[in-house]
């Protein structure tokens, strides 16, 4: 699976190389922008997906850290906000700057790129919303999005999600799973659960950080 996955955006970066190469050999300006463009996706998914991968297979054992939660989940995104911005996502961030949480950074920060990540990819959204409501002594953090293809899919998304809520149930670590079981670990990690629902236009997911 790795070569593979890896392949993808390698081959995506060379393929826009080869393209820009040319067309400033034919001064075509308009298009030489439009490759960059593809060039940063390309980048920044082969990132991720690196990422990812080693935050499956790395044990961590670093304590609970004391996060300013706004801060945080800026910075764990920086990356995916460009994609987003490349694909006239606009992507908001509506989290008290005040907040502060102990948790585990590295699987908070793997659990919120897959979930944005998913919603830019799949969801054919033009709006992506990060917020959080405390409860309790609880965090709550919703990710939505106003995309509609969700809708059509609310099984087949309430299966995925009882299988990572299943400590019992292993995932495989296909093409098509490497996300659903990197937020799985994490969520195991901070002892958390995921949900689903629609709300008119918007799909929520969200989980707690006790």
């Amino acid at each position: 699976m790795y070569p593979h996955d890896l392949k993808s955006p390698l081959l995506a970066f060379s393929m826009a190389l080869k393209r820009i190469t040319k067309q400033l050999q034919e001064n075509k300006t308009e298009e030489v922008q439009e490759d960059i463009k593809h060039l940063r996706v390309s980048s920044i998914n082969g990132i991720n997906l690196i990422e990812n991968l080693l935050g499956l297979h790395t044990n961590y054992k670093a304590d609970k850290e004391n996060i300013s939660l706004k801060k945080f989940v800026t910075e764990s995104l920086q990356h995916l906000l460009t994609i987003t911005t490349i694909k006239n996502i606009q992507t908001k961030i509506e989290i008290s700057e005040n907040i502060e949480i102990s948790s585990y950074s590295v699987h908070l920060s793997q659990i919120l790129r897959n979930l944005v990540d998913n919603a830019a990819k799949h969801s054919g959204c033009t709006e992506i919303i990060l917020s959080g409501d405390e409860d309790n002594n609880k965090f709550i953090i919703n990710v939505r999005d106003n995309g509609q293809n969700y809708q059509h899919y609310v099984n087949e998304i309430s299966k995925m999600i009882e299988l990572i809520n299943d400590e019992d149930s292993p995932v495989e670590i296909t093409s098509n799973q490497l996300g659903t079981r990197i937020i799985k670990t994490g969520l195991n990690k901070l002892n958390s659960k995921l949900s689903f629902k629609r709300e008119g236009e918007w799909s929520i997911f969200s989980f707690e950080i006790v």
